[in-house]
Parts: C-alpha cells; structure tokens; sequence
C-alpha cells in the first residue's frame, strides 16, 4: 500500500518521519525538499594554546566564550570548536559567497584529507542554553577532566529555536529546540594497541566522560515526550512492527537471542 504524507494529508506519518528516528514506521520512496536561495556566507578562526597559561587560565578562556554563546547564535551565526588540554580551534568554516570560489572549496577538501576518517570512539549530550547560564563553571569542570583523562571534545554551537525554525510541525527531540550546544567527546582509536586498551576506554566513555556531562544536563533519551505519539503512529502504520531497528520507535516490542536473531516480547 502506498501512502503520500504531508502536513495535509496522513499528517500523523508525516509528522513521525520527520525527526521520529530510524524509519521504522514504512519503507520511504521518495521525497520532496524544500531549498533555500544561496546567501552569502562568512567564516572566521580563532586558535590558540596553553602556552604561557596556567591550565586554570586556558579553561577560563574556554568557560567565557561559552557563556559568550548566546548572543552570537541569536544573530544567526553558527560556530565549530574542538579542544583537548592542549589547545583551542574556534571557527573553522568552508564559506561560500559565489560560484567563483567553488574551485577553492574543492582545493580546502584536498588539503583537509588527513582529517577524514578519523577512527575514534564516540559520545554525546545536548547542552540546554538554561545549563550553560547556570551551571557553566560546572562544566568548564566537567570537559577539563575529559580533556585530562585522554578524551578531546568539539562542540557545534548554534540556534534552533521556533523564534529561528518557526513552529514546525515535526518530531524533533523537544530539548533540540532549547540546545545551545551539541557536544561529542571522543579517544582515538589505536590500530597497534592490545584490543583490551580499546575497551578500556569505551568503558572510560560510557561510565566517566558522559555521565559528567549527563549529571548536568535535562534527562530524557531520544524521543522525550514525543514517545507515546509516535508509538500510537507505529501501531497505526506497522500494527506487525515489521519494520526493526535498536532504539527506534517500537523497539521494545523485539528482543534478540545471542545469536542476533528476533523474538518478539509484545504483541
């Protein structure tokens, strides 16, 4: 059966496929999206080390462009930052204004290879702007000791609020909406290490780096309030659940034995 969705027509689907998670509820087809006109685009970079500072005066610096933030995503710009304990990248862009300068996007590519599939391990959070205005010392804290127990961290901050996306209608996770900063911290990969030391610091991941950072910010995994909606959607377009994925919407309705194989625990 072949269904069309949009905010018109089968909105419930449409509102589900966008931003519900893994596309559980059918197989999509096709799909039309809406473009932008190009616009002029800008970039800056600030870098610096923690030459000739204390560690407590580099993350002092670090803690004040954060709470800086705010003001700078309100006006629509967007900034990407990595740092360990060592040094601090602000700003690194690919910016685009005219087609002329298309030919020096692809020369940036080509000289940016080495950075291309970087083997690591991976973690996350949201960061509400709430969090960072209250609790930005405490975090300061929590991303020096990922950065002196070996993690390094980069950080995407920007604003997604109605005021910028409008109020659409979609299944984005709530909180997206309130994000000030969209943190990954990751350790590198070490092809020639004993396997064991891999482990060792995907534990490190799992049980230190992000509970520091979960500790200190809104609860809630995947959906949020969205959970119970988007089931009731699953049951209408998938009453069979056919469609799995872990951690999708309905997931709780399989379970696998130890040899991956699917057994269903609902009916």
């Amino acid at each position: 059966m072949f269904l069309h969705a949009s905010v018109s027509e089968n909105s419930d689907l449409f509102g589900a496929l966008s931003g519900g998670g893994g596309g559980t509820f059918g197989v999509v087809t096709a799909v039309m999206s809406k473009v932008h006109p190009n616009i002029p685009v800008s970039g800056a970079n600030l870098t610096f080390s923690n030459m000739g500072l204390s560690q407590d005066q580099f993350y002092y610096a670090i803690s004040i462009f954060h709470k800086s933030l705010p003001p700078f995503v309100d006006a629509g710009a967007t900034a990407l930052w990595f740092f360990n304990r060592l040094n601090v990248t602000y700003g690194e862009h690919i910016s685009v204004s005219d087609n002329s300068r298309a030919s020096r996007v692809s020369t940036m590519l080509c000289n940016q290879k080495s950075l291309w599939g970087y083997i690591g391990q991976y973690g996350g959070r949201f960061i509400l702007r709430s969090t960072v205005q209250d609790q930005n010392d405490n975090f300061t804290d929590a991303f020096r000791y990922i950065n002196d127990n070996g993690g390094q961290i980069a950080i995407l901050g920007l604003s997604v609020s109605k005021a910028v996306a409008g109020d659409v209608y979609n299944s984005v996770y709530p909180s997206w909406r309130d994000t000030l900063m969209d943190v990954t911290v990751s350790t590198s990969w070490n092809n020639t290490a004993p396997f064991a030391d891999m482990i060792a610091d995907q534990t490190k991941m799992t049980t230190q780096f992000i509970p520091r950072l979960a500790a200190l910010t809104l609860g809630g995994v995947f959906y949020g309030a969205n959970y119970e909606r988007l089931l009731l959607v699953k049951n209408k377009y998938d009453p069979h659940h056919r469609f799995f994925a872990i951690t999708a919407v309905g997931s709780e309705f399989w379970t696998s034995d130890s040899k991956g194989r699917l057994c269903k625990t609902r009916s």
